[in-house]
């Protein structure tokens, strides 16, 4: 979710706006005059989006990556990919979201006492 702050209020509620972005992840972005100037992001999204989007060069700068790079790292990972499944005997992995749906259901069967 995105929120939209004046600046002149975010200057009065700073503490509590660093507060909601810190344990919601919200974003929030910054506005004077009606238009939008800047955003602030957890450092989660921070992380993510420069993992994401940037590659550091040797002067410590950071650099969009070339779609050699990406072709690259695609490439790095269907091997990763194939060696795993190689080292699994071609077995695949299951089916993550199946597994989380099934704690989920044994947790929610506990907590009401059902066990």
């Amino acid at each position: 979710m995105t929120t939209r702050i004046k600046a002149a209020e975010l200057h009065q509620r700073v503490g509590d706006v660093l507060a909601q972005i810190r344990y919601t992840g919200e974003r929030v972005i910054i506005e004077r005059r009606g238009k939008p100037v800047a955003a602030i992001i957890s450092m989660e999204d921070l992380e993510r989006l420069q993992a994401s989007s940037v590659q550091s060069n040797a002067s410590g700068a950071y650099r969009p990556r070339t779609v050699e790079e990406v072709k690259a790292s695609l490439a790095r990972s269907a091997a990763l990919h194939q060696l795993m499944l190689a080292e699994r005997k071609g077995k695949r992995l299951p089916d993550s979201a199946k597994a989380i749906r099934q704690m989920r259901e044994e947790r929610a069967r506990r907590v009401a006492g059902r066990s």
